[in-house]
């Protein structure tokens, strides 16, 4: 079998990147032959396109480049899937498969078509439940413009073409959910995979000892962005410790 993934971000960019990486590589040694395209290379044969700029480039003119981009690669490479990972490329990822009649995955690893942040958080860290041009009025802030433009070409657009992919993947129930509540139907939950041999190293004494923890732990692991919840997570802990002070937050 031979495999196109596609992704818009370099490789250590943040987590899909590096689950995409990580499951190229892992496809790789199955003996599955598997190729990326992308702005950057990865540790697979990668072919790559321009960065976009929205300002010059409309969202509908970078699907039509690589649209075509990618089925020029599928026919150079007798392609057999397709299996797009992110925003930047799904739509041009199916447009292709669909001229082509070769199936293709869409993999939603965020919120991106739910919410014009990728977020679902309101300015006051309050959850969202969907996007409308009400929301992003009480949401404004300088970009109150550009959400309303992403608003209008993908929220309200592609849910009718992204429903017309062979198979959908979610990373959690959550992301599903959120997708369902916005019209995108039927996406599999499937969790990213961890190697836990990256992990063996890890002595939870050793870190306990180097930040004094000697009592219960709840931890914090993600980046320290507003969109991660850490807000939220740092008020919780300050209600929960006034109650129960011998409680440790290690973010």
């Amino acid at each position: 079998m031979k495999v196109l993934m596609t992704i818009y971000h370099p490789k250590d960019r943040g987590g899909a990147e590096i689950s995409t990486n990580n499951l190229a590589k892992s496809l790789k040694d199955a003996k599955i032959d598997v190729t990326i395209a992308s702005t950057a290379n990865y540790d697979v044969k990668t072919y790559n396109f321009i960065k976009f700029n929205p300002a010059i480039q409309p969202f509908q003119l970078q699907e039509l480049y690589l649209s075509k981009f990618l089925s020029d690669i599928i026919k150079k490479e007798g392609i057999d899937i397709v299996h797009a990972q992110d925003r930047l490329t799904s739509i041009g990822a199916i447009k292709a498969c669909k001229k082509l009649k070769i199936p293709v995955i869409v993999h939603f690893r965020d919120y991106w078509f739910s919410c014009p942040e990728s977020t679902c958080l309101k300015r006051n860290y309050q959850y969202c439940d969907i996007c409308s041009f009400k929301n992003l009025i009480s949401c404004g802030d300088k970009k109150i413009l550009w959400n309303l433009y992403k608003y209008m070409t993908l929220i309200r657009r592609c849910p009718e073409i992204l429903n017309s992919t062979d198979k959908k993947i979610a990373i959690s129930q959550a992301v599903k959910d959120k997708l369902e509540f916005c019209g995108i139907k039927n996406a599999n939950v499937i969790p990213n995979p961890v190697n836990i041999k990256d992990f063996e190293r890890a002595n939870e004494d050793d870190i306990r000892n180097k930040y004094q923890l000697h009592d219960i732990v709840i931890g914090f692991i993600g980046s320290l962005s507003y969109h991660k919840g850490i807000i939220n997570f740092l008020k919780v802990a300050e209600n929960i410790s006034k109650k129960y002070p011998k409680l440790k937050f290690l973010v």
